[in-house]
């Protein structure tokens, strides 16, 4: 079967037609799915409210005595701090009173059920440290110095006297994001071909460089073995052949390649015509913030509802988990997994479909935009919400199952790290496994995230979204190969330029204004912040653009699928193209398929 013939194509009639874009008339896709994602969350609960019950977090801080008793609690309540008479030899503890200000000091008192006056002796002058351990007086400064408290009295210092630049970096972030989108509408082409040519220059640079050392190396100007040189010369023949097949490719998706560019522009068209979507990633980020936290402080809990006792080798607590509770933990980093996957699944959803509404959104022909519906964000979170939330929770359980295998082959491969020391044939195996699931993880995300694509253009389940997103790639391929190099290229640039150079502007700012030069320690900590909030930033403004981007090059394969009766002879259909996508089809003819299909 030829590619082109890889699958039944997309029609404007029937059930799934889409003469007139995404399907609006949808029904609940995957329920089991959801209902068990229901469930799922049901028994977290569950498991929460046990943890919080049986759980204290705190029992994981405190430090033990010699008898295993924790200090400042249960009968040793009124004996908070942990002496060590003979400094740090953690096999001698006690709790005390008060850390003793001098030798033998008489106002140290312990627990006269565990301890007695001669216990504490010899004795040294000592201060309290982090509010529970007795360190020697002579030893705090540099206790402290080594842990340099004083950095973070410091760090947050500067942050308070440089907050207005913080603020500023991330402003020029902003608008830094808005005007690499201008740029790759106007300028996409010129920075997509540099990019190309410095692979192929870089690569041939390469070779010239290997070849070079290897002339060198021959004719005694530096040292190295001939057989150094011949792997030299080796290598140079490998990147001048991997130049050449660059070249070739090039030559050979000429046509691919510019409408990889035009598809970029569209993205950038989108995201200046429906700015909201820039406010899904950071509601997502919100809603996973929020989870993780939550996450976190169960998992706490959790743990310590487990036997907490002192540790054999040192004055801090051990757990050890019964059975059930190990299952909670096991159940709970499952519920990670999942919940995490899912948080990703909707907000590619999110913004696959208001993309998509955008895409097919009716074009005024007197205008040289399109007329967007209203409300594209908000209808794409209903429909979510709505219709396909099970489908969300199918495809990320997939994603978190291959996941949890992946931890527990690295759980297996720990505990046996001593066994397969020396078994070089099992280490190998391991590998092996971890390359092939890493691999095959990759692709299901791959496909999971063209499969919500198509959910949000065709509104079906997730295995029938699935189907139809990969035999759309496969007649494709060329095309999403182009894309997807061209576009990783463009986030990678988008995403260098929104975080470092707002960051250089403030780091210039703090160093050079005579304003901050008497009020900070060091400008790194307040141009970290700054940095920090610039790369979210461009996280959230790349994540779209990305999505956008991927979402555009369906729709158009589908709009020229289903309008193919429409078009010129073997030229392109496409009817709902945006202006850049139809400029590009008008200079070629409506002819791009050229000899690489």
């Amino acid at each position: 079967m030829a590619v082109e013939d890889s699958g039944e194509k997309f029609s404007a009639e029937g059930e799934y037609g889409l003469k007139h874009g995404p399907i609006e008339r949808r029904s609940c896709t995957d329920v089991l799915f959801l209902l068990l994602f229901i469930g799922f969350w049901c028994g977290m609960w569950a498991v929460s409210i046990n943890a919080y019950t049986k759980g204290d977090p705190t029992r994981l801080t405190h430090l033990y005595d010699s008898n295993g008793t924790a200090c400042g609690t249960s009968y040793q309540s009124d004996y908070p701090y942990l002496y060590l008479p003979y400094t740090f030899d953690v096999t001698r503890g006690f709790c005390v009173s008060a850390c003793p200000t001098q030798a033998a000091d008489s106002n140290t008192k312990c627990n006269s059920d565990v301890c007695s006056s001669s216990d504490l002796l010899p004795g040294y002058a000592s201060k309290v440290v982090y509010g529970r351990v007795c360190a020697p007086t002579n030893m705090t400064s540099e206790i402290n110095n080594n842990l340099d408290t004083e950095s973070l009295t410091n760090w947050l210092g500067d942050l308070h006297n440089s907050w207005e630049v913080v603020i500023i970096i991330a402003a020029i972030a902003l608008a830094t994001a808005f005007v690499f989108m201008i740029l790759i509408y106007y300028c996409a082409g010129v920075i997509a071909w540099l990019c190309i040519l410095g692979v192929v220059a870089s690569l041939a640079a390469i070779g010239y460089f290997c070849i070079y050392r290897a002339r060198l190396i021959n004719n005694g100007d530096i040292v190295g073995s001939s057989t150094n040189a011949n792997v030299l010369t080796a290598l140079s023949y490998v990147f001048y052949g991997l130049s050449g097949v660059s070249v070739l490719l090039v030559l050979c998706m000429f046509n691919r390649i510019r409408l990889a560019i035009a598809i970029m522009k569209a993205a950038a068209l989108f995201i200046g015509d429906v700015k909201s979507t820039l406010l899904v990633p950071p509601c997502m980020f919100l809603a996973s913030a929020a989870f993780y936290t939550y996450w976190i402080i169960t998992t706490l809990y959790i743990v310590s509802s487990g036997d907490v006792h002192k540790s054999a080798t040192s004055v801090f607590s051990t757990v050890e988990l019964d059975r059930s509770t190990q299952k909670s933990f096991i159940y709970f980093i499952f519920g990670l997994l999942w919940s995490n996957s899912f948080l990703v699944a909707l907000n590619h959803f999110i913004i696959a479909s208001a993309c998509a509404i955008w895409y097919f959104s009716p074009w005024e022909p007197t205008q040289s935009a399109f007329k967007v519906s209203d409300r594209p964000v908000s209808k794409s979170v209903y429909r979510a919400f709505r219709y396909h939330l099970g489908s969300l929770a199918f495809g990320s359980l997939i994603i978190a199952i291959v996941q949890a295998v992946r931890l527990t082959l690295a759980y297996v491969q720990k505990q046996m790290k001593g066994k397969i020391a020396n078994n070089k044939c099992v280490k190998v195996a391991f590998c092996m496994v971890d390359c092939c699931l890493a691999c095959f993880e990759r692709f299901l995300k791959f496909l999971s995230k063209n499969a919500y694509i198509q959910m949000a253009i065709t509104g079906k389940k997730f295995c029938a979204a699935a189907k139809d997103a990969f035999l759309l790639i496969v007649r494709n391929a060329a095309r999403f190969a182009a894309v997807n190099a061209i576009g990783s290229a463009f986030m990678f640039l988008g995403a260098a330029l929104i975080s470092v150079f707002p960051t250089l502007i403030g780091y210039i700012i703090l160093t050079s204004a005579s304003k901050y030069q008497d009020l900070l320690t060091s400008p790194i900590f307040p141009a970290v912040v700054g940095f920090t909030f610039a790369f979210v930033i461009a996280r959230c403004f790349m994540s779209v653009y990305g999505m956008a981007a991927d979402t555009i090059l369906q729709c158009f394969a589908i709009d020229e699928e289903m309008n193919e009766h429409k078009g010129k002879t073997g030229g392109s259909s496409a009817q709902h193209a945006p202006e850049v996508l139809r400029t590009f089809l008008a200079s070629h003819g409506g002819d791009e398929k050229g000899c690489c299909r």
